[in-house]
């Protein structure tokens, strides 16, 4: 499938206008000849492994959740590994997109707007509560900042979750007011302070932990029918697109 039609599908389905202004966002990476897109990887974190996996499966386009490219190059050499990925994937012809804030912010997406809370039908302790997260991710370990005077057996009516970086989220008024728990990727050290001096509890499963299985569940399956339907209504000639979810992501920090 042409590239130009991909990222038009890209666009409507990640919404990249929704995106914070300080963003990058959108088609990030193209090719002099811009490539027929026959594979895409989709990856949470452009990385010299991801882009490893995407030459050996012959990807033509690597979606990146968070955008490689975000402080400006001055220069495109060797001497530093944002710039040779850049480099090599203009050389073999592999465009990057990334659509970061702006599939956070399109309802029904990440986030659905920036952070949500959610009221449990029927409690739970906070043991269960961290047992339920580390299923979700699929970790063994968590990191808990408990909240002033509570207890793991203590019941959890109310959580607030904001995947990725979410203290400026929810140590807001709402979440600050209502919510039992915070859970998130990673918050400061003085932000936990100021949570747990509320007697919030905060559950970190570290940044990339939090969106890494929405992008697997949900956008890969998702955008796979998005190209499945143009492939089936659009032009004859149109070729089909294998979507991927990399197998080398993954988080930069593993605790023991």
């Amino acid at each position: 499938m042409d590239l130009r039609r991909v990222v038009r599908l890209l666009n409507q389905y990640c919404s990249p206008h929704l995106a914070d202004t300080w963003d990058n966002v959108g088609l990030l990476v193209q090719p002099y000849t811009p490539p027929t897109v026959s594979r895409a990887l989709v990856t949470n974190d452009l990385t010299e492994p991801v882009l490893s996996e995407a030459e050996e499966m012959g990807a033509n386009l690597i979606v990146s959740y968070h955008p490689p490219i975000f402080s400006p190059l001055k220069r495109i050499t060797n001497s530093h590994w944002k710039e040779r990925l850049v480099s090599a994937c203009l050389e073999k012809g592999i465009a990057v997109y990334s659509p970061h804030t702006g599939l956070d912010a399109k309802v029904d997406r990440l986030h659905e707007g920036y952070g949500r809370i959610g009221c449990l039908k029927t409690p739970m302790s906070l043991a269960e509560v961290l047992q339920a997260y580390k299923s979700l991710f699929g970790l063994n370990h968590l990191i808990l900042a408990l909240g002033y005077g509570k207890r793991l057996d203590e019941p959890v009516s109310t959580i607030a979750v904001c995947a990725g970086s979410g203290s400026s989220i929810l140590n807001g008024k709402t979440s600050a007011q209502i919510a039992d728990v915070f859970v998130t990727g990673e918050m400061s050290h003085h932000d936990r302070l100021d949570a747990v001096s509320r007697g919030i509890s905060v559950i970190i499963a570290g940044h990339s932990n939090t969106e890494r299985g929405f992008l697997a569940t949900r956008f890969v399956p998702e955008f796979q029918k998005v190209l499945d339907h143009e492939t089936c209504t659009g032009d004859t000639d149109i070729s089909s697109v294998i979507v991927s979810i990399s197998q080398a992501d993954n988080e930069p920090g593993v605790v023991f």
